[in-house]
């Protein structure tokens, strides 16, 4: 249950039970508010039928079965529900959060930053989520630099999140910002040495400064992590490729297409193998 929730549930639920009229709406508050049992879906359709209780409470139903579709990977459906959430209580983070990583979940970024732009006017308190979410969605439309911005301003209060790190250290790397992003990947494999997501990105800005052994390094690293991740052995692969070890890259970006059949920068990695091996 979250803290939202905890103090709704706690505040209103025994109000409520003494008074008749709401009495009997108080274990639907406690299950559709708490997300408790099976049936907290049926509460929170039960408690929308009720339009005589607060708006705080209407919002929370909503919040509830959106949420429930939500988690059903049914955010199309989830949308409306957020969306009635926040018009009955503007000031709720958390609907416009929901709202917006449904959007960003069906690839409507831009509107999800619209989202996440109006959750931080209307809501002042502690916002980084907001911030988290919207970098995310900025980084989706290519806009690093102001995607950069929301995961520092995330990371003043969460200053060890693997996934800040990591995320912003991408978009450091898209803007050519090398050193830094380096830095934001070193901290981020600190905290998280196992990540092999983080070693591929790594791997990356490695190979972006041509230190070659410390890029293969790092692709090897994270197919330990992630023996199954496609673009690890492709990226390996074409790094192979550079240094002239023809017979390994052959090998990394067949596995490639092996695991991942609609990975065609593998295809081309084989083609090119092929091509060098005629003057081997």
């Amino acid at each position: 249950m979250n803290r939202i929730s905890l103090s709704l549930s706690t505040i209103l639920i025994p109000i409520l039970a003494i008074v008749p009229a709401y009495a009997f709406l108080a274990t639907d508050i406690h299950d559709c508010t708490g997300k408790n049992g099976e049936n907290y879906q049926q509460a929170c359709i039960r408690l929308l039928e009720v339009d005589s209780l607060p708006p705080k409470i209407l919002s929370r139903a909503n919040m509830g079965l959106g949420d429930y579709y939500y988690w059903q990977k049914n955010y199309g459906k989830a949308l409306p529900y957020y969306h009635k959430a926040i018009i009955l209580n503007p000031a709720n983070k958390w609907a416009y959060i929901s709202k917006g990583r449904s959007q960003a979940a069906l690839g409507y970024y831009k509107k999800a930053i619209k989202t996440y732009n109006l959750g931080i006017e209307y809501s002042h308190i502690d916002n980084a989520q907001i911030y988290y979410n919207r970098g995310y969605s900025r980084s989706m439309t290519h806009d690093y630099k102001n995607a950069i911005d929301d995961y520092s301003l995330y990371l003043v209060t969460r200053p060890k999140d693997v996934l800040a790190l990591h995320h912003r250290g991408y978009a450091l790397h898209q803007t050519g910002a090398l050193e830094e992003a380096l830095q934001d990947y070193n901290d981020a494999l600190t905290l998280a040495p196992g990540d092999g997501a983080i070693y591929l990105k790594r791997g990356d800005l490695f190979a972006s400064f041509k230190q070659y052994e410390k890029a293969l390094s790092d692709y090897d690293l994270s197919i330990q992590h992630q023996p199954n991740n496609a673009v690890a052995y492709y990226r390996r692969g074409t790094i192979l490729r550079y240094t002239g070890k023809i017979d390994s890259s052959l090998r990394d970006c067949t596995k490639a297409s092996s695991l991942d059949s609609y990975l065609l920068s593998a295809y081309t990695c084989i083609a090119k193998g092929k091509f060098m091996q005629l003057f081997q």
